[in-house]
Parts: C-alpha cells; sequence; structure tokens
C-alpha cells in the first residue's frame, strides 16, 4: 500500500496501463483483492478461481473438495465479493483512475467522465459510493477528541435556505451544525442537529469530546453552564459579543467559525437547500473527512488503505 504514498497521475498510469491479470495482482498486492478464498461451507482455504479477463464479471472462486461436489452444487463466490469493488459494472481500474480526480478535486465531474472514460451515471454512482465510504469510515472509527488538559473549541452555526411562494421570498429554512475542534490539530467534529438546546449539545460533547478535555465555548445557555457541563471536563467560557477572542482565559471559537466558512462555502459550490438533509450529511462526512487526511502526497494512500481496512481481503 505504501506504493500510494506521493503517487501522481503519471505513475498511476504506469499501473493502469497493465494488463488485466498484472492489474488484478497489484491490487491483490495492495489487499484490495483476495489472493485467495475460504470456503464458507466446507472451510478449504484453497478455491480456485475460474474464469477470464474477457468475461471479469463472471470470475468466481470455486471449492472443488468432495464435500461440496456431493452436496449437489459446488460453492462459488464472485470475484468481487466482500471487496470494495463488489456489484461495481466498473472494472477496479476505472474505480481507481475516478478516485484519483475525485480525491484530488481535480476538474468538474463531466471531466472526470471524459478523462475516465465512463457515463454520467457510472461516474454519479461512483462519487457517490466514494461519499458513503467517508461516512462508513467514521462509523466504523469513531474518534473522540481532546483528552485531559488538551483544548476542545465547541461552537455552532446555522445553514439557512430560502423559501419561495408564488416566485417571493416567503422566508428562510434553518438548519443547525454543532461541531468542535481540538486545538493545536486538524481533529474535530460536526454533526447535523435538530436542536440546539443543552439537552441536544451536551451528549453530543459526551460522544466525541474526552473526558478531562478543556472545552472552549460561548456564553450561550445551549451549553448549559459549568454546573450542567458532564462530569470530567473543564468548561473556558467566551462571550463573542464583547471579544472575539477571550485574552484573559485563552478561549476562542475562532477555529470552528473558519471550519463552518470552509464548509458553507462547499455546501454552496454543490448546490445544496437546507431540505438536502441526506445529501448534505454526505457532503458534511466528506468535508470532515478531508479535514482530517486530505494532505495531497498522502490523499490516495489514506483512502485505499482505509477501504482495505473496512474491506479485509485474505491474502
Amino acid at each position: 500500500m505504501d506504493v500510494l504514498r506521493d503517487i501522481n497521475l503519471f505513475q498511476l498510469f504506469d499501473h493502469l496501463t497493465q494488463s488485466d491479470e498484472d492489474f488484478d495482482e497489484w491490487l491483490k498486492d495492495l489487499g484490495l483483492l483476495h489472493k485467495r478464498r475460504t470456503c464458507t461451507r466446507c472451510g478449504n482455504n484453497s478455491m480456485r478461481m475460474y474464469g477470464t479477463c474477457g468475461t471479469r464479471t463472471g470470475r468466481k472462486w470455486t471449492c472443488n473438495r468432495r464435500p461440496c461436489r456431493e452436496s449437489g452444487s459446488k460453492m462459488r463466490i464472485g470475484f468481487y465479493a466482500d471487496t470494495f469493488f463488489e456489484g461495481s459494472h466498473l472494472g477496479p481500474k476505472k474505480v481507481l483512475h475516478l478516485s484519483y480526480f475525485y480525491l484530488h478535486e481535480i476538474g468538474t465531474l463531466a471531466q472526470m467522465e471524459y478523462e475516465v472514460g465512463i457515463t454520467h451515471q457510472a461516474a454519479v454512482q461512483w462519487t457517490q459510493w466514494i461519499r458513503d465510504f467517508f461516512a462508513l469510515f467514521f462509523i466504523a472509527k469513531p474518534r473522540q477528541i481532546g483528552g485531559p488538559g488538551v483544548v476542545v473549541v465547541i461552537d455552532k452555526t446555522s445553514i439557512s435556505h430560502r423559501k419561495y411562494n408564488n416566485g417571493k421570498i416567503a422566508g428562510y429554512e434553518r438548519r443547525w451544525l454543532f461541531g468542535g475542534i481540538e486545538c493545536g490539530s486538524n481533529l474535530g467534529f460536526l454533526t447535523l442537529v435538530d436542536s440546539h438546546n443543552a439537552n441536544n449539545l451536551l451528549p453530543i460533547i459526551q460522544q466525541y469530546v474526552k473526558p478531562g478535555s478543556i472545552i472552549h465555548s460561548d456564553l450561550c445557555e445551549e451549553y448549559g453552564g459549568t454546573e450542567t457541563l458532564p462530569e470530567g471536563y473543564r468548561q473556558l467560557k467566551v462571550n463573542q459579543s464583547i471579544n472575539f477572542v477571550d485574552t484573559k482565559s485563552g478561549g476562542h471559537t475562532q477555529g470552528t467559525e473558519n471550519k463552518w466558512c470552509r464548509f458553507k462555502r462547499r455546501q454552496k459550490a454543490h448546490g445544496l437547500s437546507a431540505d438536502d438533509g441526506e445529501q448534505r450529511n454526505n457532503y458534511l462526512q466528506e468535508f470532515m473527512w478531508r479535514q482530517q487526511f486530505n494532505e495531497r502526497s498522502q490523499i490516495m494512500y489514506n483512502f485505499w488503505s482505509q477501504v482495505a481496512e473496512l474491506y479485509p481481503c485474505e491474502r
């Protein structure tokens, strides 16, 4: 997998121009395809793979052990079963190619379609699957930020969308984002919330912030104040109406404000509105993933090593 560190498009193209057999072997070495399969019926760990590269979607791992043969039907497992590529009509070459453009944010979707040589439907589907993976990653690898003595800045922001009635502005719809940033690092969390009162926000703090953290917040009552903060947390307060950076305590919320601005610019670029709840969540997860893993020289390695971890293949 280290070969994906600092890989550029020219280097990736060397692999994309390999034969299908050699490219499969490369993916196996990366841990993205199975080198062998174990029969779930008889335990045979040396199933054989049948099929040709001309019919890649028909390639299957097959168990030839007598117990399976005598059962009336051989045990067969699809070539891409239990991998990131399962169910795809695109070959892995095009998926890797598309992922490079998407992860590096090179060009528009139409340009990606042209460069990779795929249909618009395939491009939309696979970029959505990549965003789905970002969400899967945070579900499978929940991460708390902060820790004893570590400062975590928490804040909220609203996302508004104009409502129209007969062509006239009739008001605004509002959704709330709540999140935090660990000072001194790029770690953080963002989540959509229906309500920003203390009963709703305090459990989120406990979910995402480690006990012992020093929490910076403003004086709004939804944070509950020190007396209602969960046990094990300290709090420094920032009064934004007096001074944006609290010079007395050292508390500041500028980091989260900057993060809100970056996310709002991103969601506007994608044309998302306040009522695009599920889609907005997907872009929110992508935004958070990129905050942590978007270093250009490492982004292909970060993404595909995480894929290999969440879709483990037999070696």
